[in-house]
């Protein structure tokens, strides 16, 4: 018997609507008949239920909604008098709400898009608060955990009210930022005369960054799972040959962090290839949420470049003065911190700023009120001190070790020298040689299962 079946619909609205994360929301409906069928036939009385839960206060009233409208509006939009208008109506906080109008088609959309953003977040919640995250980042993105519950997962549930809201603020705003980025958007601001969709707050700024390093991680871990080499064993040996014969002294701290550009400094591709985790992020959602329903089939290296190189760049290329001003403003306190970075006794810091700032942005820092979700409590997001000192003991740690590989080469107890390594496979991340006019445009992550698999 189902155990829902004997409660009112007003309160199979509450339950669902007070479900943070679809992945539970997904298995309830799946174990429950009465529960799919409440799903199904009240769902603007449940995401208005949700949202107000979300926001702590009315949904109507909440500026989050007016953003998460506009991703929506903007990904269908391609006259350029009606995106101005839009972008008005954007910043006058009035865009049009669904609910009662009976607009149903925009109510299923922003379900959507809250559902698939609360599976990305989900996603980064594991990853960030993994007890070796380097190891976490290796892995690709999952977008549902339907199937399998782990006890020991952070997921939304965990969180409380405004450590939720930020996360859902962070991410409608990068989405809304790759908007208004794109070909057919980004010169309306302008065309009205605001700027409005580029000013953020300085929590925000670093927010972003926060999300755009989780996307840029996401690409980088598709590419590792192609080219084989996806265990952090891979990945610790790749960091000790690169220490130990001094190839690249700014790799990320591997106890503490990913590096994203692990799998290009490994196979050494071409730097196009190179560019594509830092540049595609850009894109938003829409191009990591085809790229990742596509990679199940295909497995790859050759194929992955492919695909990659045929999604539309243009949002991509105008974007990175973007990332360059936030990355600039929110890691800048004042004009003595812009003079410092040119001071030749900062040089060698600057790795471990980097690393430092990777770190914390990996494990989500800015989103918790606390430590107490993250192993170890506050050691899991060290100081700069503490990057330094872990970053001195890996490399006196390769040091002693080549002391103790050439003393074994001395007595002959090894046939090569340290520096000896074999060559490497290198998996072929060719882009596509074909030529695109207007290049892939995949659907809106938020789309319908079946219109998302049509594209």
């Amino acid at each position: 018997m189902d155990p829902f079946s004997s409660l009112p619909a007003e309160v199979r609205v509450k339950i669902l609507g007070s479900i943070p994360s679809y992945a539970t929301t997904a298995r309830l409906i799946r174990a429950s008949p009465i529960m799919l069928t409440q799903y199904t036939a009240t769902e603007s009385m449940n995401l208005r239920e949700y949202l107000s839960q979300l926001f702590g206060t009315d949904a109507h009233d909440h500026e989050l909604l007016q953003d998460a409208l506009a991703v929506i509006y903007l990904s269908e939009t391609y006259d350029v008098d009606q995106i101005c208008d839009l972008v008005r109506k954007w910043e006058a906080k009035t865009l049009p709400l669904p609910f009662h109008r009976g607009d149903n088609d925009m109510v299923t959309k922003l379900r959507l898009l809250f559902e698939r953003l609360s599976e990305f977040i989900d996603d980064y919640l594991s990853k960030a608060t993994a007890q070796n995250t380097a190891e976490a980042y290796l892995q690709p993105p999952r977008r549902t955990y339907i199937d399998t519950v782990d006890p020991q997962r952070i997921t939304l549930h965990d969180l409380n009210a405004q450590e939720r809201l930020r996360f859902f603020k962070a991410f409608i705003k990068f989405e809304g930022l790759c908007k208004f980025n794109n070909q057919k958007v980004r010169h309306a601001p302008a065309r009205i005369g605001s700027n409005k969709a580029l000013e953020f707050s300085s929590w925000e700024k670093k927010a972003l960054m926060c999300v755009y390093e989780y996307i840029k991680a996401s690409y980088s871990a598709m590419y590792v799972q192609c080219a084989g080499a996806h265990t952090f064993k891979d990945y610790e040996k790749t960091c000790y040959d690169l220490r130990q014969n001094r190839c690249r002294s700014a790799f990320f701290v591997e106890t503490m962090c990913y590096d994203p550009q692990y799998p290009f400094i490994r196979y050494g591709p071409s730097h196009y290839a190179d560019n594509l985790p830092k540049e595609l992020p850009w894109s938003g959602f829409d191009v990591l949420s085809h790229l990742m329903m596509e990679v199940k089939a295909v497995h790859e290296p050759t194929w992955i470049g492919g695909m990659c190189s045929r999604y539309d760049w243009r949002c991509c290329t105008w974007a990175q003065h973007i990332v360059r001003r936030i990355e600039e403003t929110s890691s800048l306190e004042d004009l003595s911190s812009l003079a410092r970075r040119y001071s030749p006794a900062n040089t060698e810091a600057n790795p471990v700023k980097r690393a430092h700032r990777t770190i914390h942005q990996q494990r989500a820092w800015v989103f918790f009120d606390d430590t107490r979700l993250c192993p170890g409590q506050e050691a899991h997001f060290p100081t700069e001190e503490e990057v330094k000192t872990e970053e001195e003991r890996l490399t006196y740690e390769r040091k002693m070790n080549a002391m103790k590989q050439w003393q074994e080469f001395r007595d002959k107890k090894r046939s090569k020298p340290p520096e000896y390594k074999p060559t490497v496979k290198k998996p072929d991340f060719l882009v596509d040689t074909k030529c695109y006019s207007y290049g892939l445009i995949p659907p809106p992550f938020f789309a319908l299962p079946e219109a998302r698999h049509r594209g």
